[in-house]
C-alpha cells in the first residue's frame, strides 16, 4: 500500500522501513493542497477558533435558554425547539468536517487525530456505562466476536478520512463523497438479496451522469490535487459503504440484541489497535515531536470539542431525522454540504478561480439532490403499493356485521 502511495507521487519504492519514510516525507512536504499555509499565516487559525467560538457559543446559550425554560415548568413550543434540533445537528456536521481538516492540516497527523478521537469517546461513553451497567448484561461472548470485523472498518474509516483531509481540499472531498452512490449502488446489488436490493430509475440515471459530470468538470478545472488525497477520499467512501452493509447485517441478525451504546464503545476501542499501528508504521510519534503546534492550547481546546462532537452527532442526528420529515433532513444534508463548500473557499482557500469550478459545484450538488429525492421517491411509492396490498388482503366484515354497524 505505501509502495503505492509513493509511486502515486513518483518516488521510487524501496520496500520496508525506507518505504514508510518516503511515505511520511509526501505527506509532510504536500500537505498543502487546497489548504493554507499555517506558518505563513497563523491568523488563520485565530479565525477558525473564532468560528467555533461563535457557533458553538450561540448554540450553547439557546439549550441554556431551553433548559431554564422549561425547568420553570413551562413547554417550550415545538417552533423554537426544533429548529434547535436541526441547527445543533448541522453545526456538529459542519463542525466535525472543518474540525477534522483544521487539526490533521495543522499537526500532520492524521491517526493520531483520529486515535485521540477514539480515546475521547471510550472515556465518555464508558462513564456513562458504569453508571448504569445493566447495559452489559445484554452482551454475549458470541455477539461480541462476531462484532470484530466492525472496529477494523471503524478505524479504516477514520483514518481514510482523516488522510484526505490532509491532502485534499473541503471542495473536493465534498465532490468526491457526492459520487457515492456510484458505488453504493453496484455493491448493494451484489451483495443484498433480491427485496433488499436499490431500485435504478430514470431520475437516478440522470443524478449520475450530473455527479459523474461535476466531478470531471471539477477535477478537470482546479490546478492541481493530490492523487494520495483523492485515493484515500475513494477508499474511505468504498470502506463507509462495507461498514454500512456489515453493520446492517449483524445488527439485524447474528448481533441484533447487541445495545448501540456498547457497539460504540466496542468500534472506538478496539478500533485505536489498528489506528496505533498505523502511527507507529507512518512515524507520526516521531514527527509530532517536532511539531510545536502541539502545545498550542487552542489545538489542546479543538481535540477536546472535536472528540466531544464525534461523540455527540450521531445522538443529535437520530433526534433530529425523529422530529422532522426525510425530506427536510435531505435538505439540511445538502445545506451543511453547501456551507462546507463555503467554509472551503473563504477560510482554506479552496480554488473558485473559473466558472468551470462554479459548474462543476453546481453538477455535484444537483446530481446528489436529484438522486436522493428518486430514492425518497422510490421509498415512498413502496410504502403506498405496502399499504394498499395490505389492505387488500384485510379479510371482508361479515355481512351481519356490517348491517349491525349501519343500525
Amino acid at each position: 500500500m505505501l509502495d503505492a502511495l509513493a509511486g502515486a507521487h513518483g518516488v521510487s519504492p524501496m520496500g520496508g522501513h525506507g518505504t514508510s519514510e518516503q511515505f511520511v516525507s509526501i505527506m509532510q512536504t504536500n500537505a498543502g493542497y487546497g489548504a493554507w499555509l499555517w506558518r505563513e499565516n497563523a491568523n488563520n487559525l485565530n479565525t477558525i477558533f473564532a468560528l467555533f467560538v461563535l457557533m458553538y457559543g450561540s448554540i450553547g446559550a439557546l439549550w441554556l435558554h431551553k433548559y431554564l425554560y422549561e425547568k420553570s415548568g413551562k413547554q417550550m413550543p415545538e417552533a423554537f425547539r426544533i429548529p434547535l434540533i436541526c441547527v445543533t445537528w448541522a453545526s456538529t456536521s459542519i463542525g466535525m468536517t472543518v474540525l477534522n481538516k483544521t487539526l490533521v492540516t495543522v499537526l500532520r497527523a492524521p491517526a493520531m487525530v483520529s486515535g485521540f478521537q477514539m480515546v475521547m469517546a471510550v472515556i465518555m461513553i464508558g462513564a456513562y456505562i458504569m453508571k448504569d451497567t445493566s447495559i452489559l448484561h445484554q452482551v454475549t461472548s458470541k455477539q461480541l466476536m462476531t462484532w470484530m470485523v466492525v472496529p477494523i472498518l471503524f478505524s479504516a474509516i477514520l483514518c481514510s478520512a482523516a488522510f484526505s483531509y490532509q491532502f485534499i481540499s473541503l471542495s473536493l472531498q465534498t465532490v468526491v463523497r457526492n459520487t457515492a452512490p456510484l458505488v453504493v449502488l453496484p455493491i448493494e446489488t451484489l451483495v443484498m438479496p433480491a427485496g433488499k436490493r436499490p431500485i435504478v430509475t430514470q431520475a437516478s440515471l440522470y443524478a449520475f451522469a450530473m455527479m459523474f459530470a461535476g466531478a470531471i468538470t471539477y477535477g478537470r478545472s482546479i490546478d492541481t490535487f493530490s492523487v494520495i488525497g483523492v485515493t484515500a477520499a475513494v477508499i474511505n467512501m468504498i470502506i463507509a459503504v462495507c461498514d454500512r452493509i456489515t453493520q446492517r447485517r449483524l445488527l439485524t441478525m447474528e448481533c441484533s440484541g447487541l445495545p448501540s451504546i456498547v457497539c460504540a464503545i466496542v468500534n472506538n476501542f478496539f478500533g485505536l489497535i489498528p489506528t496505533l499501528g498505523l502511527m507507529y508504521g507512518t512515524h507520526e510519534i516521531e514527527a509530532a515531536e517536532q511539531n510545536d503546534q502541539w502545545q498550542n492550547p487552542r489545538i489542546h481546546v479543538l481535540l477536546v470539542l472535536s472528540g466531544i462532537i464525534g461523540v455527540g452527532i450521531c445522538y443529535v442526528g437520530f433526534e433530529c431525522q425523529r422530529m422532522i420529515s426525510a425530506t427536510s433532513f435531505f435538505v439540511l444534508q445538502n445545506a451543511t454540504k453547501v456551507i462546507i463548500v463555503l467554509i472551503g473557499v473563504s477560510v482554506f482557500g479552496d480554488p473558485i478561480s473559473s466558472n468551470w469550478i462554479v459548474l462543476g459545484l453546481t453538477l455535484s450538488f444537483a446530481g446528489s439532490m436529484v438522486y436522493g429525492k428518486s430514492q425518497m421517491d422510490v421509498k415512498s411509492d413502496q410504502e403506498r403499493k405496502s399499504l394498499l396490498h395490505a389492505q387488500q388482503e384485510q379479510p371482508a366484515e361479515p355481512a351481519e356485521q356490517q348491517e349491525g354497524q349501519r343500525v
